[in-house]
């Protein structure tokens, strides 16, 4: 199955571009902590059931901050949120990817999603969340196929791992 994932229309880059100072504050003033996810970035247009779960890497949820979303919160460490992050990316692959994620809270669908926004190569960090929610990220290449995905490593934002990836 290929999967056609939109680009992120070029007025939303320029939102993106203006709130970067706010997720860098909202991150606790460090790089590695700048959010890269805002609704306007992902894309449901796909079923969970057109992702081929063994190219995915399965995923609980451990961090001990928020234990639900709350609106943005969730995505702000200043204000208590998620700060534990897993590191992914491709395996025997070198180009150009994007990254999505199948969700579940207690059993329970609550998100598909695939980022809008294209990765090179290098891996990508993702926030764990609570233990609350379970699921899986998978990855995608640019003809939309699926590709298989790996984990690469896990922290803590500020822990100075991956400092070139980036934080979705």
């Amino acid at each position: 199955m290929r999967l056609t994932v939109p680009k992120v229309p070029g007025v939303y880059r320029l939102l993106d571009g203006i709130l970067l100072p706010i997720m860098f504050v909202l991150g606790g003033c460090r790089r590695d902590a700048i959010q890269e996810t805002h609704p306007w970035h992902l894309w449901k247009g796909f079923s969970e059931k057109d992702i081929d779960t063994y190219k995915s890497v399965k995923h609980s949820g451990g961090d001990e901050a928020l234990k639900r979303h709350f609106g943005f919160l969730f995505h702000a460490p200043i204000f208590g949120g998620w700060k534990n992050y897993i590191a992914l990316r491709p395996r025997n692959y070198s180009g150009t990817y994007r990254i999505g994620w199948v969700i579940y809270k207690k059993n329970r669908l609550q998100e598909a999603s695939i980022h809008k926004l294209v990765l090179n190569s290098s891996p990508i960090r993702l926030l764990s969340g609570s233990e609350l929610f379970s699921g899986y990220f998978f990855a995608i290449n640019e003809e939309g196929e699926q590709i298989d995905l790996e984990i690469v490593g896990s922290g803590r934002l500020g822990d100075g791992q991956f400092p070139q990836s980036r934080l979705f």
